[in-house]
């Protein structure tokens, strides 16, 4: 399986980084700055993510270590 990057990863699952931010309850800033320097941000969400998203940790992580 092949790593993707976190906001593509965000944009399969949500549609938009917009809509992620309102399903996830942070605001739109709050996701872009998870893309583009603060991944591990997203951590304290992560269990709302694979509810909303039919994921598992694993794929998440993925983009987040990768560092993409």
């Amino acid at each position: 399986m092949s790593n993707e990057d976190l906001g593509a990863f965000l944009r399969k699952h949500y549609g938009t980084l917009e809509n992620c931010a309102d399903q996830l309850g942070v605001d739109r800033r709050t996701v872009y700055r998870w893309c583009s320097h603060n991944p591990s941000g997203l951590l304290k969400h992560m269990p709302t993510m694979v509810n909303q998203c039919n994921t598992t940790p694993t794929q998440i992580m993925g983009c987040i270590v990768t560092g993409k």
